[in-house]
This record gives structure tokens, C-alpha cells and sequence, in this order.
């Protein structure tokens, strides 16, 4: 463990073992941050106190993604959403377009062709009007989609749209994988072995002790006792 003298109050804790996990105590004083690291520098995970955000490499739950609020018009319940699950890394952009003597180009944000995979694009369309003929795709990128009324229709009216594509980088993600040990986990259940076994040793060991003060007690009343003498 080493502490820091600088302005910031900050505490750092070392593994035994060099290149092992460390936790950083930062900012204690003002954002109050924990940082689960290694000793290389390298961050794993960020806890933040003040704004009580987290910031990791991976996340892997075996639950569910939840995010809870207050029921607005029920103080004695919560509102609980959960996260949309599915085989692949997938981002999302939608909205609502219109369509002009049947055509339509919708332009998508910016940042989306950042982050978005062209390979693999979605588009779902949604006609805002009972007198469509129906929407057709007839180019799609993460950058635009071109969309043209069925039948060579000349409608003006609204429709919804949602673009799907995979993350960039996560083109290759495995769904089904060789189940690998988790060595958090495994020193966890190792630590509660080592528990369980040194509880039950003590258990045994009391239970002897117990067993032979109770034979000395037995032993010791059963010893004959000697008749007092007569006086002379």
C-alpha cells in the first residue's frame, strides 16, 4: 500500500505477486475514484463516487442490464427497463423521414458511419400514410439511404425508419465459446474452500477437546475415594 502526499489524497494497493491486480483510490477528496488496474498502468475498471458512473473494458453479466427510475406517480414503486439482447454488437440510428413525389433521402448522422459496419446493413421502413403503395430500399450505406415509393408512386407523405448494422471492430464476434475459468471466480471459490475447511478443522478440533475434558470429568469421578481416617 502506498499512499500519496500530493494535494489530491490518493491510496494505491499492491498485489504480492508483481504484475498482479492493484486498486487505486484517487481523488479522495474531491471525485472520489476507485481504479482496479495492474501494475503496467493499465486500467481495467473506473468507479466514480461523485457522479456514480463506471467506466470498464468489458462488462460480461449473467443477468440482466437494467436501469431503474422512480415512478412518477407512484412513490412506493420503481420503473425498471432492460437492455435489448441479441447475437451481435449492433447500433442503431432512426427517425422520420419524408417522402417527396416518392422519393426520399435520408441522410444519417455523422458520428453513426463512425461506429457502423457497412457490411451487414439493416433498414426497416414504416409508411406514416393508408394511401402508400409501399417503400422500397434502393441503396443503403451508413451514410445515406435512398428509399422510393412501390409501383413507381408519386405520394408525399411521412414514414418511420430504423437502421441496424454491427459495431466496427465487433465484426467477428463469437456467440458460442469454450467456457474459460474465471480466475476472479475460482480464487473466490478457492478462498471460500480454504473457509470451510479451516471452519470445519476448528469444529473438529473443539468437538476433541470438549470429548477429552469430558472423559477427564468422568475419569475423575469415578476415581474411588479414600475413607476419612479416625482419630485416635
Amino acid at each position: 500500500m502506498r499512499a500519496s502526499d500530493s494535494g489530491d489524497a490518493s491510496i494505491e494497493i499492491f498485489p504480492a505477486s508483481s504484475g498482479g491486480p492493484t486498486i487505486t483510490l484517487d481523488n479522495l477528496s474531491d471525485n472520489g475514484l476507485i481504479i482496479l488496474g495492474d501494475t503496467l498502468g493499465n486500467q481495467s475498471i473506473i468507479l466514480n463516487a461523485f457522479d456514480g458512473s463506471v467506466t470498464a473494458k468489458e462488462l460480461r453479466v449473467s443477468g440482466s442490464k437494467q436501469f431503474v427510475i422512480e415512478h412518477p406517480l407512484d412513490p412506493n414503486k420503481e420503473i425498471h427497463y432492460v437492455s435489448l439482447e441479441g447475437p451481435e454488437a449492433a447500433v442503431f440510428a432512426r427517425g422520420t423521414a419524408r417522402l417527396i413525389n416518392g422519393e426520399a433521402n435520408i441522410k444519417l448522422p455523422d458520428h453513426f458511419s463512425l461506429v457502423a459496419n457497412d457490411q451487414g446493413l439493416t433498414v426497416h421502413l414504416t409508411p406514416l400514410s393508408a394511401a402508400s403503395e409501399g417503400l422500397a430500399v434502393v441503396s443503403k450505406s451508413t451514410a445515406a439511404i435512398g428509399v422510393r415509393e412501390l409501383r413507381n408512386g408519386t405520394g408525399t407523405y411521412e414514414f418511420d425508419y430504423i437502421v441496424h448494422a454491427v459495431r466496427k471492430g465487433y465484426e467477428d464476434f463469437q456467440v458460442v465459446r469454450d467456457k474459460v475459468e474465471d480466475p476472479a471466480l475460482k480464487a473466490l471459490a478457492e478462498r471460500e474452500r480454504r473457509t470451510l475447511k479451516n471452519a470445519t478443522t476448528n469444529n473438529k478440533s473443539n468437538a476433541g477437546a470438549r470429548e477429552t475434558a469430558g472423559a477427564a470429568a468422568s475419569e475423575s469421578l469415578n476415581q474411588p475415594v479414600d475413607a476419612p481416617r479416625s482419630r485416635k
